[in-house]
């Protein structure tokens, strides 16, 4: 036996090994797909995640920019003077105190500026899909600092991500947000005031990470300044938006009970997705 036709069998051996450990990983890629198919998981959707939030107040910035984002939730306030808002509304409290949302990653104000005002903004992640509600008050107060607890109220009907966005305001003096009390698992994202030592405005934005179904109570402590040198009272404008992320559980699952997988060729199926909540 000559030593080319040694190196002839050698090679068709080792192809034959090579060809063998070819097939064995194929059979375990195609194992694992056909057993996922078959557990039909359920999977779950975190609806919304922070991804970052900005404020300014007068005299630094009449615009924030935020991270690049999903959804883009700005709110704004000032004391002394009405706002030329910059952003989308769904809640403006006589031009003093408004909660909306931006097309961009900017919120901002537009000229005239106001001589006192706070703007915030927060950046959300994930989806575009949310349900919100809105509410306002106005209230006047006396010639000294006065408080009042304004109780904003929602109901979820699922699980949901929540953020809570208050803005107060206020002519003359303004009036500014002193304590908030949240419903538990819900937590602080921030609080801008502005007016020096002596608050006249504030934005406030708070998270709440999947909160059941339910009622909830948001209490605001507001503090509404007593009157300027001339004897003029402070009326007081808040505005407030709950925006709910609705989190979804839905299956996955394919037409067949079984998919069969063929090296090489094509392998036509449904997916159907069902939702559950």
């Amino acid at each position: 036996m000559n030593l080319d036709f040694l190196m002839v069998i050698l090679f068709i051996y080792s192809m034959e090994l090579n060809c063998k450990n070819i097939l064995k990983n194929l059979f375990k890629i195609f194992s694992i797909l056909f057993i996922l198919v078959l557990l039909r998981p359920v999977h779950s959707l975190e609806a919304a995640y922070t991804n970052g939030y900005g404020t300014a107040i007068n005299g630094v910035s009449s615009t924030v920019n935020l991270p690049t984002g999903d959804v883009y939730l700005c709110e704004a306030a000032s004391a002394g003077g009405s706002m030329n808002i910059g952003f989308n509304t769904l809640v403006n409290n006589s031009n003093y105190a408004a909660v909306g949302y931006s097309n961009s990653n900017q919120c901002s104000l537009n000229n005239p500026l106001p001589s006192n005002y706070v703007i915030a903004g927060v950046s959300i992640n994930n989806l575009t899909y949310y349900i919100y509600n809105t509410s306002s008050i106005s209230v006047t107060g006396g010639t000294s600092a006065t408080t009042y607890t304004w109780n904003i109220t929602f109901n979820l009907n699922q699980s949901s991500t929540v953020y809570i966005l208050i803005a107060v305001g206020g002519t003359n003096n303004g009036a500014y947000i002193n304590t908030v009390t949240l419903p538990s698992g819900c937590s602080e994202v921030l609080q801008q005031n502005n007016g020096g030592s002596t608050p006249a405005s504030t934005a406030y934005a708070a998270y709440c990470e999947n909160l059941s179904s339910g009622n909830y109570q948001v209490s605001v402590n507001i503090e509404i300044n007593g009157a300027s040198n001339n004897g003029n009272v402070v009326t007081m404008y808040g505005a407030s938006t709950i925006f709910e992320f609705p989190i979804f559980l839905f299956n996955i699952s394919s037409s067949s009970s079984s998919v069969g997988l063929v090296p090489g060729g094509t392998v036509n199926d449904t997916l159907y997705i069902d939702e559950i909540t």
